[in-house]
């Protein structure tokens, strides 16, 4: 709307309109009166009454006072804004669009993005996204008790989210579920092979009184001396899991003899010299994930992967 043009406008002062055209009108006819006589003068009043009544009605408008003669110049559209406000007067009108553009210079507006190139919008800065791969951060999840967090997939999926351009707190809600659900399933699964293994030692301590560690230990080196590498804790419980196959591989480690598995993760039959003992042990040391279980006095294997180690180191020292 063109406010510059409403303040330019012929607009009636105090005192005109129907009043003022009553009096000018009055004032004519009781002029041309005077000339006529004393009736004359009384019916010129009367007519000029009239007429000037008539005039200054003519400044009002029941359409809205912007559509009076004084704003002929306003143009059709800023007529059919004011239409569709009804301002009462023109100062409510000029006082609704300094509002109006006050809340616009402070506002800032933000286009929608193309559909057809959505990654080009610019309003991922005002999400909380940064350009700079350098400056944009994504707050690890805080570990509880018996929780694992990886690393490398954390560092990978931080890239990821940079590239989708999602703002950091977008990114840690969605890691944060994944890491939750993936710890509540690393417990499920525990849970599940806590309750085998109890199963497992109720079956065949019954069996084995108190020999049941030491056949246990000798089921697992027998199992462990066939694999070329040293297996993950996951691995061995799945299998190791049913005291049949406990039962099995006690009879196999039986029938090799202990001599002959000194090195649970060795590919040989024989025993290992103390040479092939010192390189066995120094690959070992050398594996990360190895040595993480090494470390780890919580994990299931932990205990297997030291005495494997020990084992490795008492062959080393025999001349």
């Amino acid at each position: 709307m063109n406010f510059l043009k409403l303040l330019r406008m012929d607009i009636p002062r105090e005192g005109e309109g129907a009043g003022g055209g009553a009096g000018a009108g009055a004032g004519a006819g009781a002029g041309a009166g005077a000339g006529a006589g004393g009736a004359g003068a009384g019916a010129g009043a009367g007519a000029g009454a009239g007429a000037g009544a008539g005039a200054g009605a003519g400044g009002s408008n029941d359409q809205g006072w912007w559509r009076a003669e004084s704003y002929r110049e306003l143009d059709a559209d800023t007529v059919k804004y004011l239409d569709g406000k009804n301002f009462p007067d023109i100062k409510t009108a000029l006082s609704s669009g300094r509002q109006a553009d006050e809340m616009a210079r402070n506002r800032n507006v933000i286009g929608k993005p193309d559909p057809k190139n959505v990654k080009g919008w610019n309003g991922y800065s005002e999400l909380g996204w940064v350009e700079d791969r350098q400056q944009y951060k994504i707050e690890a999840p805080k570990l509880a008790d018996g929780e694992v967090h990886d690393e490398k997939a954390f560092g990978k999926f931080s890239d990821l989210a940079h590239a989708a351009r999602l703002a950091p707190w977008q990114a840690k809600e969605i890691y944060d579920g994944m890491h939750a659900q993936a710890n509540t399933q690393l417990k499920a699964f525990r849970d599940a092979g806590a309750t085998a293994n109890l199963e497992l030692e109720t079956s065949l301590k019954g069996k084995w009184g108190d020999k049941f560690d030491e056949n246990k230990a000798l089921a697992s080196r027998a199992f462990a001396f066939f694999k070329p590498d040293a297996i993950s804790g996951a691995q061995m419980d799945q299998i190791m899991g049913s005291a049949a196959m406990v039962e099995l591989w006690h009879k196999v480690g039986a029938a090799m003899g202990e001599g002959n598995l000194v090195n649970p993760g060795g590919s040989n039959f024989g025993p290992k010299t103390p040479a092939q003992a010192r390189a066995e042990r120094m690959k070992l040391e050398g594996d990360p994930d190895f040595m993480k279980v090494f470390r780890n006095a919580r994990d299931p294997q932990h205990k297997a992967f030291v005495k494997q180690r020990a084992d490795l180191l008492e062959i080393e020292a025999r001349t």
